[in-house]
């Protein structure tokens, strides 16, 4: 009865404590007008993802089919593969199908503070499985839950909850696949989670299972025992290895087709990819020591930020002979990997150096810190000890102190630690109930300065999540209606950058990790300067270019502040009446490159023809205000511009665009910093970020005043190098009719049902267009016969006719998916199988 009423104890106050903590953080939010979604990646690809999976579910579930392949996500894109990450295939997301215009945003809070809530209570039963069963352990689970991790990164990015709360469900039963003889149910338990997990995100996949591996093997061998030989060890590791690639079929109808737009996409092809050093400069060391136990949210300041009670326990931990050497080894094996580069690269899939995995560590020191707090009840630790832990501890807060003169936080911590240290000693103090309340207030304090003002030492993370009638106008969106027949995309910034997803419009935005590398080609061929932003992912707009405008179908466009009525859109399928091969056009200019588009496709064995037009260069004259030139760039101070002064004679009477040439121009500081050239924004790149997408020269459509001049607006604070600019002007003679030549033969009756794209044509002998990145996956009918698709225009793609009346249908058909569906089957299957074995064996 006892066990019961503790055990009772435990889950209760971990609930009522989660609802307050939880309660008071939606409470000074909602008092500020703010919502639980970040400002960022969660505004522009999470939540309007979410409103889309809940369209998509509505549609599946009224009979409307289900949808493999929309315009809306990007130019077109496979729905499976750039969404997964942002949490297409998460369980808990099927819930999005309640979600409306009022009640979208509290169905994905709820479901925020849900998996927030798993995660405690996955800490919870890893916390019994290992025999600790006081009360302290729903301060552990606390701990936990509200990290600075779980705040800052898991709020900003939630697939990293769901990889927090699968963590420790997934070491509970890998464990029971270890220890047990039969472990059929456990297997079966492991399976499923691993399905969960991969289903979420493959990406987070990857790093759970360098930890279910280091785990794996550190639990086996600290309870091997002699005589169990190598027989023993090879069949847990076959029945772990069935376990977890039961795991990856069940999800693989989500894992495979994932996989294979990975493989075809940008960052697959020289995407980003940076090295790492073995080890942290000095000062970000520094950064480390002098914030373990005071959070700190600045990208150069890595520290832990954990509880005062969970430093000393790291302390006493390492002292302690209480401890297995073993148990010593893999802490301090966790700790050097923290202080390693190349390993956070490595768990990034050896790319650039990211913290999304130390929620292992949070793990493990919430789990440590029950431990050793239940070994200061039982007295196993002497006051020297106590005291040389606090000693650690006050080093750290001086330095934090001495690094960044934070001396409000400075003091609250060190009155913190004085009260930590006294309850430790002090024997009246030393009961499980004050040890809870000193946890407590100190996850309280660390949370009171995340969300306080500057002004008070706090970091107003308040200020990074949306506002409600930000969200409210995005979310209304909603309401918008798919385009049922016909075919035209907007070139608009719109609110969010996945506005498109939850209103239901073609645009040209794309910012999904996994994007398909025929759309960047095309871009960067282009030379569309504008509309690469810094990363070989995120794509946004044409930069107002009207020929591209035609060519791919856009009826409205912006041009700086002005939104355009484009009267040249071009239908989704022309015919192009002569061709260019794709090795002399890439011996081009990007602006012949344009003109060429429209008169010519570009495929691989096309012909080689004479390229006589080129674009005119504009004499101007260079002024550089409030700016140091150098030799080979420049470095401007407050309020600088650079403006190109040019005599407007020289363009003439004619129609056209004027574009301002960047050669060899890149930023020394930061990944990357704006210009605003005319009215059009260009991010400038530096060679040594982590996104650099390889861009040396940047092309901008700009806007002239009338008298002729170009304003460049340039950052204070950044240093750049600088090898030309140029003016060039873009003449519109002959564009009018080359558009109405590619009008004479396009697609008609065109008609977009769920995966299939039909039409007819009168067409001439020639190659048939399609504005659709180019995609192996796509198949293509002439008259109900199969034909061979090209990639055409550097990504797009094309099928040759002859003369005559047509039927033409693509249909996408991802084989991927099929055979991740097929899988999926087979592993609920063996799945199942291994529940029914286990429970006939029980029995």
């Amino acid at each position: 009865m006892e066990a019961a009423k503790k055990k009772k104890d435990i889950w209760v106050s971990y609930v009522l404590l989660f609802i307050l903590f939880s309660g008071l953080f939606l409470a000074y939010l909602s008092l500020k007008g703010r919502t639980l979604i970040h400002t960022a990646d969660p505004f522009d690809q999470d939540y309007p993802i979410f409103l889309y999976m809940g369209k998509l579910l509505r549609k599946m579930i009224t009979g409307q089919g289900i949808t493999l392949y929309d315009f809306s996500v990007g130019l077109g894109e496979n729905v499976i593969a750039p969404l997964n990450l942002y949490g297409f295939g998460d369980p808990l997301n099927v819930f999005s199908v309640f979600a409306t215009e009022k009640s979208a945003e509290m169905i994905y809070t709820i479901l925020l503070l849900i998996r927030l809530f798993l995660a405690g209570v996955g800490m919870l039963l890893f916390f019994g499985r290992h025999g600790h069963k006081s009360i302290l352990c729903s301060a552990g689970a606390l701990l936990y839950v509200f990290s600075l991790f779980s705040i800052v990164r898991g709020l900003h990015f939630y697939s990293l909850l769901s990889t927090m709360y699968l963590f420790p469900f997934l070491l509970i039963e890998l464990e029971k696949i270890i220890l047990q003889k039969r472990p059929y149910k456990a297997m079966a338990g492991f399976a499923a989670l691993i399905g969960i997990q991969t289903s979420c995100s493959f990406y987070f996949l990857y790093m759970q299972t360098i930890f279910l591996l280091g785990y794996g093997l550190f639990f086996y061998f600290s309870r091997y025992k002699k005589g169990q030989g190598g027989s023993f060890f090879l069949q847990k590791i076959f029945c772990a290895g069935i376990a977890y690639l039961t795991g990856i079929l069940m999800a693989g109808i989500v894992l495979f087709p994932t996989l294979k737009e990975f493989f075809n996409s940008s960052r697959s092809a020289g995407g980003i990819t940076q090295g790492a050093d073995l080890l942290f400069s000095l000062r970000e060391m520094g950064n480390f020591a002098g914030n373990l136990l005071i959070p700190m949210i600045q990208d150069d300041n890595y520290g832990l930020g954990i509880s005062c009670f969970s430093v000393m326990a790291l302390v006493l931990f390492f002292m302690s002979r209480e401890y297995e050497r073993r148990k010593k080894l893999l802490a301090l094996l966790m700790l050097l990997a923290y202080a390693c580069p190349a390993f956070w690269s490595m768990t990034n899939g050896f790319s650039y150096v990211s913290d999304r995995w130390t929620y292992v560590i949070y793990f493990a020191t919430a789990y440590l810190t029950v431990a050793v707090l239940e070994g200061c009840l039982e007295k196993k630790y002497s006051k020297k000890e106590l005291l040389i832990s606090a000693l650690v501890c006050t080093a750290s807060i001086f330095l934090h102190l001495f690094l960044n003169g934070d001396k409000i936080r400075s003091a609250v911590y060190f009155l913190l630690l004085l009260i930590s240290l006294a309850v430790l000693i002090k024997e009246r103090l030393q009961t499980r109930w004050i040890f809870m309340a000193v946890v407590l207030a100190n996850i309280g304090i660390s949370l009171m300065f995340l969300l306080a003002p500057w002004q008070l030492c706090g970091h107003d993370i308040w200020k990074s999540f949306c506002g409600k009638e930000e969200i409210g106008d995005l979310t209304a969106k909603l309401n918008g209606e798919d385009y049922a027949d016909g075919f035209e995309r907007q070139d608009v910034k719109g609110q969010s950058r996945g506005e498109s997803l939850a209103a239901g419009y073609y645009g040209t935005t794309e910012y999904f990790s996994v994007l398909n590398k025929n759309t960047f080609r095309f871009w960067d061929e282009l030379m569309i300067s504008p509309g690469i932003c810094a990363e070989p992912h995120h794509l946004e707009g044409l930069d107002g270019r009207a020929p591209l405008e035609a060519l791919l179908s856009v009826s409205e466009y912006q041009n700086g502040n002005e939104i355009l009525t484009n009267g040249n859109a071009l239908p989704l399928g022309i015919q192009y009446a002569n061709d260019i091969s794709e090795e002399q056009f890439q011996t081009l200019s990007p602006l012949q490159k344009q003109k060429l588009l429209l008169e010519r496709i570009v495929v691989e064995d096309g012909e080689k023809t004479e390229v006589s037009w080129e674009p005119t260069r504009i004499n101007c004259e260079i002024i550089w205000n409030n700016i140091m030139t150098t030799e080979g760039g420049f470095m401007p101070s407050e309020d600088a511009s650079i403006e190109l002064r040019f005599d407007r004679k020289q363009i003439g009477e004619g129609k056209g665009e004027l574009y301002v040439l960047f050669e060899d121009f890149q930023c020394l500081k930061d990944d990357f910093s704006p210009l605003v050239v005319g009215e059009h924004q260009v991010l400038i790149q530096n060679r040594e970020s982590k996104y650099f997408t390889g861009a040396e020269d940047y092309l901008v459509h700009a806007n002239a005043a009338e008298d002729g001049t170009v304003t460049i607006s340039v950052p204070y604070g950044n240093e750049y190098l600088l090898n030309d600019i140029s003016v060039w002007w873009y003449d519109y003679e002959g564009m009018t009719d080359s558009i109405n030549a590619l009008k004479q033969h396009t697609l008609q009756n065109l008609q977009l049902e769920g995966n299939t794209v039909k039409g007819e044509i009168n067409a001439a002998n020639g190659w048939l267009f399609f504005s659709i990145p180019y995609n192996s996956d796509w198949k293509v009918y002439v008259d109900s016969k199969k034909e061979q698709i090209v990639r055409a225009n550097v990504g797009f793609m094309a099928v040759y006719l002859e003369e005559g009346m047509h039927s033409v249908r693509l249909e996408y058909r991802p084989r991927w998916f099929y055979a991740g569906a097929l899988c999926t089957l087979l592993g609920l299957a063996f799945c199942g199988g291994l529940c029914l074995y286990g429970k006939k064996h029980e029995n």
